[in-house]
């Protein structure tokens, strides 16, 4: 009987006994899945394939590109030297903007292997906990000198992690590669950019995002090789007109408006609140604790950038909220305010959306001693502008409410509380904040004494010690802790001159009167700014450096200043120090390095450190206009190698009107005069109020023969310039055209600015004398100065012996005027000067005839 017939048979019977168990397998026979097993077993397979197969490409290709040294590194922190320390990547900002716009980080020098005594602290934030506009006093800065003093068994190594533009989204990114460092403290400052920064429904960088997910998948494949090769792709084949261009600031974003009511902000309150919340999250992991802070902001002195009206206001009510406006406004500017109330009130009936009525009602409670209503103003006003370049209420109380719910190891610092604390009625403005969210040194030492005494709390005992807890120091000791200086000051002030000159806060209300205050502030600053004021302000940072020798931010500030004092080889050494430290690690100590070196006219040493920094950051503008301006100054100079620089820094500049001008001169030297006078005009049309534009246009225009337009130009634009050579250049054009006075004014200006220069000094005597005006004219005067000029050339220079031979006939001496003409003639011909020379024989013939000179064609040429 065959097996198959006797297992069947066995079934059989069993079936028949009422037996469910199956019948049993030879031990040499393996079971054979059913089709349905099989069938998932190859649906599986091919699955896996299809996403292992891409991963494992994916994986080649990184390997590949990582081997080939394409991109850049993406962490935050990276190795120096041979990894034995570490520093912050200046390059890490291209993982999220494009290069051109990225902005720097904070210098810093972490050891690799923490210290036993030394406590970790990563401040993170934007542009205002980054410390613009002087990343070297941050409030971070103030902390750290204030630890460091009453803590001096402790090694504070406070890492200024914080840059400008960014939000919670990068701020994380940031916080987890500190994680790796074995953090002690993470200080958290955000909310400013929340909307505008990456990724924010404001942005300009790159398209809103409200899948947190994708986001973050996002952010992880930029980390990558593959996703820099991907985007480098892809920006390649944009549109050129979409192509970025150098970062401008506030200014990029004035057209990304987002109302209260957008539907976008929920979102992104919701995550900024899931990134905080995944920020302690990931510090508690480490065992680091977490300081939130509320961000403070200029309510009282910083109108709101943009309003926009309710949804829904019809166009009669608009017209009726308009005049209600204006009639406020008139009111208001006539000081009767009950009446300006009263106007304001029917506005804010009809719109209660709009930032400036909010503001300018706020300022009404102000001027009435009602501080707690203004307050509420003021507030939303800030909450309603449609330009949010700052934290609103509702960011601020995501991060009051954080600390409840994260644990024990996240605290709240209400630095917003304490800044207006300490500021009249109770309301932050000016006295604390530069402009709309930027502290001031004032402001950053408020918020690091609020700080400090939850740092000292959070010491560990083997390293706070025994005793009282500390006291944060003084304002006083503070500022020389870290030996502010009056100069530093005034650059800042000159700085925030600057950025409120321009869009958006050109847009805001009382936009001169906030102007007029900081030039006010810059010419306090510039007052005390002498000589000895210099000298005492060195020798405080020098102290400082020689108290902390491994700080660097003290060091590069002593650099600064000795640059600015004109102690270049001072300065060279500072830097020097500066980039052994962080070897091919940091572009802006190569610049100031040969900023040094161009004061010390080491053109070659210079250019080798400018081309250091452009190796660093290829889109450096300032480094590419100064090494093509070396180029230049070179003997012989090389203008077809200054060229492409220029044109490159114009291409991340277009407004760059130095680099406009310089481009011109160029190409000039290149005997190329005809495709350098349209650089000339367009860096007057970069900046038509720009007086050095116009000037050198007119320059150039007069070389070419246009002798009217460069005459408007010079018109416009001399006097406010000190140039002697634009002021010597107008006078001749005006000697062309036989305008004699403005030309002798022109003259006598010149010497003003350049009083030993002879050859203005020779043509206005020349001018006195012969002068085909009876206005003019002034034989006496043209003798006296001829005769003065004669001494200091020892009588050797052809020029002056014309003007002296010209004042002689003037004063009817003529047999002396034609020796002296004569003598002009030899003078010139030893000097290889024969027009000059042939000029003064002809002069000495109308000498002999008994006639004096009268000006008409006969200038000499320069």
């Amino acid at each position: 009987m065959s097996r198959r017939k006797q297992r069947r048979d066995s079934a059989s019977k069993d079936r028949r006994c009422g037996s469910e168990a199956p019948a049993p397998r030879p031990a040499s026979s393996s079971p054979r899945p059913s089709p349905r097993l099989r069938g998932w077993r190859k649906w599986a397979m091919r699955a896996a394939l299809m996403v292992l197969g891409p991963l494992l490409v994916l994986a080649g290709l990184e390997g590949g590109l990582r081997l080939a040294d394409y991109g850049i590194e993406t962490a935050f922190l990276v190795p120096v030297g041979e990894g034995e320390a570490y520093t912050t990547n200046e390059r890490f900002g291209w993982r999220f903007f494009p290069p051109e716009q990225s902005r720097p980080t904070a210098p810093c020098l972490l050891s690799a292997d923490k210290p036993h005594d030394a406590y970790r602290i990563f401040v993170l934030g934007g542009s205002a906990a980054f410390g613009t506009p002087r990343y070297s006093l941050a409030f971070c800065r103030i902390l750290e000198a204030m630890l460091r003093e009453q803590f001096p068994q402790v090694r504070f190594e406070v890492v200024n992690a914080a840059t400008v533009a960014i939000n919670s989204h990068v701020a994380l990114t940031i916080a987890q590669d500190c994680a790796r460092h074995e953090p002690d403290l993470f200080i958290v400052y955000a909310g400013n950019n929340e909307v505008v920064g990456p990724y924010g429904p404001g942005t300009v960088f790159r398209s809103f995002t409200p899948q947190r997910w994708l986001l973050r998948s996002g952010i992880a494949l930029r980390g990558t090789r593959t996703g820099q090769l991907l985007s480098n792709t892809l920006r390649r084949l944009a549109p050129a007109r979409q192509s970025p261009r150098e970062f401008e600031g506030m200014e990029m974003f004035v057209d990304n408006l987002v109302p209260r009511d957008d539907p976008r902000l929920q979102t992104a309150y919701a995550q900024f609140r899931a990134n905080l919340q995944d920020l302690c999250d990931l510090a508690a992991d480490r065992n680091a604790r977490v300081l939130l802070c509320t961000v403070a902001t200029n309510l009282k002195d910083c109108p709101p950038f943009a309003s926009v009206h309710r949804q829904g206001l019809s166009d009669t009510d608009r017209q009726r909220w308009d005049t209600a406006f204006a009639a406020g406004e008139a009111a208001r500017r006539n000081a009767d305010l009950d009446t300006a109330a009263q106007h304001y009130a029917a506005a804010l009936a009809l719109d209660d959306q709009y930032a400036d009525l909010h503001y300018r009602i706020a300022q009404l409670h102000l001027q009435r001693n009602d501080p707690d209503s203004a307050r509420r103003h003021f507030t939303l006003a800030r909450d309603l502008d449609a330009l949010r370049f700052r934290c609103d209420s509702t960011l601020n109380d995501i991060l009051r409410q954080l600390p409840d719910q994260a644990g024990e190891h996240v605290q709240l610092v209400d630095v917003a509380r304490a800044l207006a604390a300490a500021s009249p009625q109770g309301i932050a403005g000016e006295e604390v904040l530069h402009e709309h969210v930027h502290l001031t040194f004032a402001g950053n030492y408020l918020a690091a004494r609020e700080l400090f005494p939850h740092v000292a709390a959070a010491l560990p005992e083997r390293l706070r010690g025994q005793g009282l807890p500390p006291s944060p120091p003084s304002f006083a000791d503070a500022s020389r802790l870290l030996a502010l200086s009056s100069t530093e000051v005034g650059a800042m002030a000159r700085m925030m001159l600057n950025m409120i000159s321009r869009p958006p806060f050109t847009r805001q209300l009382d936009h001169e009167a906030h102007v007029l205050r900081q030039q006010q502030r810059v010419e306090e600053t510039a007052g005390g700014v002498t000589p000895d004021a210099l000298q005492r302000e060195r020798d405080a940072l020098a102290a400082a450096v020689q108290r902390w020798p491994d700080d660097l931010n003290l060091r590069e500030r002593l650099g600064w200043l000795e640059n600015a004092r004109g102690s270049f080889a001072e300065a060279r050494g500072q830097f020097e120090n500066l980039t052994r430290r962080l070897p091919g690690r940091c572009s802006m100590y190569h610049y100031q390095l040969s900023q040094s070196l161009l004061g010390q006219r080491r053109l070659d040493l210079a250019a080798a450190e400018l081309r250091r920094v452009l190796a660093l950051n290829p889109w450096d503008v300032n480094s590419l206009y100064d090494l093509g301006m070396v180029l230049l100054r070179n003997q012989p100079p090389d203008p077809a190698g200054s060229e492409p620089l220029f044109l490159r820094a114009l291409e991340l500049r277009p407004r760059f009107v130095q680099a406009h001008i310089h481009l011109g001169w160029a190409r000039i030297l290149q005997n190329r005069p005809d495709d350098a006078l349209p650089a000339f005009r367009a860096a007057v049309a970069s900046d038509p109020n720009d007086p050095e534009a116009r000037a050198t246009l007119a320059e150039v225009l007069g070389r070419h023969g246009k002798t009217d337009e460069a005459l408007a130009l010079y018109e416009s634009s001399a006097d406010r310039l000190t140039d002697p050579h634009v002021h010597f250049d107008f006078a001749r054009l005006l000697l062309d055209r036989a305008r004699y006075a403005p030309a002798a004014s022109r003259l006598r200006r010149t010497l003003e600015l350049r009083p030993d220069w002879v050859e203005p000094a020779a043509l206005l005597a020349l001018l006195l004398a012969g002068a085909d005006d009876d206005s003019v004219r002034d034989g006496p005067e043209a003798l006296r100065l001829a005769h003065e000029w004669d001494r200091r050339t020892n009588g050797k220079d052809p020029r002056v012996q014309d003007a002296l031979a010209a004042a002689l006939a003037e004063t009817g001496r003529f047999d002396l005027a034609a020796a002296t003409a004569a003598k002009g003639a030899r003078l010139a011909e030893a000097l290889q000067r024969p027009d000059l020379a042939r000029l003064l024989t002809a002069r000495r013939a109308l000498y002999e005839t008994g006639k004096p000179l009268r000006l008409g064609q006969e200038i000499p040429s320069r």
